[in-house]
């Protein structure tokens, strides 16, 4: 049967759940994603064929909503059982875009040793999961290019012995489980290269350390247009900063905020383009600042993911006024602005003036906002029990949280380059 005639019902199969999880370089710079997924509760969460299962993942990540889009400056690792690697079905894969995770789960046969090195020669990228050791994967080691190693599976010193043995092939080390600065900070001093975990979106409070006084301007200037301040008053403040004054200007002049007319000056922004706009844009502002690398950071990445998402989520909603939307969008951007700005959550809500409804999901994870923000925190971890269970409290569709999420990693695609180009 030609391939083609394989893939066309896949396509068609909404059936699955999706998380997208960001790996890191060492400047903390997002520079590839992890695809999971899931079959929804209704079909059934045992996934009977990986062949399909990857096959589905392949092409909805590629093909549905401009995902593809998004990942065009950085790689996809996607995970590949022994049956589709072995399979032709494997060559339709954008080799320039993907890399092959080679499962634990996988023999190391002779057979599959052999079919690493025939892909590798067809242009395809290799990483092992769950690495074990070096003995158990040295048949592996000198087709694969990353070696991914689980922190909560060895102790600090076989950690570093491990490295040591792995510096005899030319593979760069992928630190997953990398959940508190000193992970981060430990695992760059033995060598990894990349870094897989959650503590890039944690506050980490560091004696005598204090945000950056520009985000901090920013924070301030938020404050004050909740608390609506004349223009006059807004226009003063940007002009005291010229730093936040030129970031805001090329943030909304950029061609991901789709304006009507070139903005020439703050007032102009002010008066031509509201106090909402100007608002969101404050927000992101927050994560923009600073942000010297080719790919944006991975703080700018979850928080205007989180809010578009939610935003788009709360669109579908029935019976919702549209400023419930610019809350929705204010309380995903807004959630990670503890681990921006080195603060507790409460003293920055305090210091904003927010909505009751806003405040409440940022502090406590209450109300409606509080679900939808639980919602984004479940789809990062790969939570899928809780992603169904959400769904089904805030009567939302799974195939309407996918759309969603693709759409709004499309719409961060293209806001994250403008902002670092």
């Amino acid at each position: 049967m030609h391939q083609a005639s394989v893939l066309a019902p896949v396509h068609a199969d909404k059936s699955y759940l999706f998380a997208y999880q960001p790996i890191l370089d060492r400047n903390r710079t997002v520079v590839a994603q992890e695809f999971l997924y899931r079959r929804q509760r209704e079909s059934g969460a045992q996934i009977d064929c990986p062949t399909e299962a990857t096959a589905t993942v392949i092409i909805n990540a590629f093909a549905q909503y401009g995902t593809s889009e998004f990942l065009k400056r950085r790689k996809a690792f996607v995970n590949v059982g022994e049956d589709m690697l072995l399979s032709d079905m494997i060559t339709l894969l954008p080799r320039s875009q993907v890399v092959i995770e080679l499962l634990e789960t996988s023999p190391i046969s002779r057979e599959l040793v052999d079919r690493c090195h025939k892909l590798k020669a067809m242009g395809f990228s290799f990483a092992l999961d769950d690495f074990v050791g070096v003995d158990y994967y040295e048949p592996l080691l000198d087709v694969v290019d990353i070696v991914k190693v689980d922190l909560l599976q060895m102790a600090p010193e076989q950690l570093a012995a491990t490295v040591r043995r792995l510096k005899r092939w030319p593979v760069q080390l992928l630190a997953e489980k990398v959940e508190t600065v000193d992970d981060f900070e430990r695992c760059k001093a033995l060598g990894f290269d990349l870094f897989q975990g959650y503590h890039f979106a944690r506050p980490a409070p560091v004696v005598g350390k204090r945000a950056d006084p520009a985000k901090l301007a920013v924070l301030d200037l938020l404050g004050k247009i909740n608390r609506d301040l004349d223009d006059q008053q807004l226009e003063k403040a940007f002009k005291e900063n010229v730093g936040l004054y030129l970031n805001l200007l090329r943030l909304v002049n950029s061609a991901a905020f789709a304006s009507q007319a070139k903005i020439t000056s703050i007032r102009h922004a002010i008066t031509i383009l509201g106090r909402r706009q100007l608002t969101r844009w404050l927000q992101l502002l927050l994560f923009t600042l600073e942000d010297k690398g080719e790919h944006p950071s991975a703080l700018f990445e979850a928080a205007a993911r989180r809010g578009r998402f939610m935003e788009l989520l709360m669109e579908g909603l029935a019976g919702f006024a549209s400023c419930k939307k610019d809350q929705a969008y204010m309380a995903g951007v807004l959630s990670m602005a503890d681990a921006l700005l080195l603060e507790p959550m409460d003293k920055l809500v305090a210091k904003l003036c927010l909505a009751d409804e806003v405040s409440l999901a940022l502090t406590d994870r209450q109300g409606l906002l509080g679900k939808l923000l639980q919602l984004c925190c479940a789809l990062e971890t790969a939570d899928f029990d809780a992603v169904d269970d959400l769904a089904l409290q805030l009567r939302v569709a799974p195939d309407d949280v996918t759309k969603a999420q693709d759409q709004a990693l499309a719409w961060v695609c293209q806001l994250g380059y403008a902002a670092t180009g």
